[in-house]
């Protein structure tokens, strides 16, 4: 897909709309697959190859974070047609750490995601770059955050757009952000990101350090 699939405002069209609210749905039901998994402490063999059926019955979305990941463990753990206890172990591991946390680490599954799709960068900049903000801040409000990047000569988006330089997320948005608003914009992002765009998405942690 290329600039074919953007209208005249440079905004996905509706066909690609429909394919992304479908995405989203997959994204949120591996979600759900995953706290089920999860719930009683451990992956066993059946669990692990109904994560693989599900995932090859959802290929058209399959390069969505995080189908993306699950498969591609689930692929080296299918690959020599052993399931070991490890890498059961290892699967329970990385699933906690998608969904935000085990049974085991909170009592409950479900909490803050560390898993996001977030950009590492060595530099921000900010004269008449365009930002986005997303989420709650541990910063303070999030016209608080976009007065500090307006006042270091940036400008303000309040939507996602192909132009955007940097979305940034907050702190306080990282739990099932598949679900949420912000879990949208960061799709809307990863999907102009595809298609051209330089956009980064950051943490607040490591925009807060270049201010």
């Amino acid at each position: 897909m290329g600039q074919s699939n953007l209208d005249k405002h440079g905004q996905p069209n509706e066909a690609v709309f429909h394919f992304s609210n479908n995405a989203i749905k997959a994204v949120n039901t591996l979600y759900g697959l995953c706290m089920g998994v999860l719930a009683d402490g451990k992956v066993n063999d059946r669990e692990v190859l109904f994560l693989d059926t599900w995932l090859k019955d959802n290929l058209a979305y399959i390069d969505s974070y995080p189908l993306n990941l699950v498969a591609e463990r689930l692929q080296d753990i299918l690959s020599d047609g052993v399931i070991s206890q490890q890498e059961k172990d290892d699967l329970y591991a990385m699933l906690g750490q998608l969904i935000g946390g085990t049974m085991d680490e909170s009592g409950a599954v479900g909490g803050q995601s560390t898993q996001l799709p977030i950009d590492s960068v060595d530099c921000i900049e900010f004269q008449d770059r365009v930002f986005c903000f997303t989420g709650k801040f541990i910063r303070g409000q999030r016209s608080v955050c976009e007065e500090l990047v307006v006042n270091l000569g940036a400008c303000i988006s309040k939507n996602v757009v192909k132009k955007l330089d940097y979305l940034i997320i907050g702190e306080l948005a990282s739990r099932d952000w598949v679900a949420a608003s912000h879990g949208r914009k960061i799709e809307k992002a990863l999907f102009y990101r595809q298609h051209g765009s330089s956009v980064q998405i950051l943490s607040e942690q490591d925009w807060v350090r270049f201010l």
